[in-house]
């Protein structure tokens, strides 16, 4: 799988991903752990040629936790994420209202696992890039400009 995730990057002259903070009233979130990825992440993943953005976090968000977005998320950030490649950018959206839906099926063969944690309890594991932009959410931390 990390081969086939080194391929999609590298035959896209530029990458819109986008991960959203699913969360409940602000003292607990939702990550995943990849089967392709040491840590835990938010979820996500990447917009399609001709897909919108938030169609993309629905349909990623779906497919990875079996979750429904109620409502459209709301918009966070836009980061320029030099840690994947020159050209990889991030959207970045939030939500407290979900509900989980055990009618989805998880049609992802990148999840090895998703979870809910408390914000003062994350994983050790946490993924460096995941934990900014939860500490910058929370304003633990100043956000990093896109340019």
């Amino acid at each position: 799988m990390k081969f086939l995730h080194l391929i999609f990057r590298a035959t896209r002259p530029l990458t819109i991903g986008v991960r959203c903070i699913v969360h409940t009233d602000n003292k607990s979130v939702l990550l995943v752990r990849h089967t392709y990825l040491s840590g835990w992440h938010l979820p996500g993943g990447g917009v399609e040629v001709g897909e919108e953005c938030e169609a993309t976090i629905r349909r990623e968000v779906a497919e990875e936790c079996k979750v429904r977005l109620r409502q459209s998320p709301s918009l966070f950030g836009i980061y320029f994420n030099s840690d994947v490649s020159r050209r990889d950018h991030i959207i970045l959206y939030h939500t407290d209202n979900w509900e989980a839906d055990c009618r989805l099926s998880l049609k992802n063969l990148e999840i090895a696992e998703y979870s809910m944690f408390e914000l003062d309890g994350l994983p050790i594991d946490i993924d460096p890039s995941t934990l900014r932009r939860l500490n910058e959410w929370r304003g633990l931390a100043k956000p990093v400009p896109i340019w």
